[in-house]
């Protein structure tokens, strides 16, 4: 089985919630690839850069990038 990782699940991971990863882990022995869709990708992206040119912040974006490499 394929799973799709929508933005909401993959920011909910991010922030530890507890619920995500036990629904994750419960099916990692069913899952043979993991995904996100492009425009999870572009909205974590806007995210990240907006944190960046408002606030300074680049741990989002590095965070983002090696989150992507997998």
């Amino acid at each position: 089985m394929r799973l799709l990782i929508d933005t909401s699940f993959l920011i909910a991971l991010k922030k530890g919630d507890l619920k995500a990863r036990k629904t994750l882990e419960s099916l990692k022995d069913k899952v043979e690839d993991i995904g996100i869709s492009r425009l999870t990708e572009y909205y974590l992206m806007v995210g990240a850069l907006y944190l960046w040119r408002k606030y300074g912040y680049a741990r989002e974006l590095a965070w983002l990038d090696e989150a992507l490499k997998w």
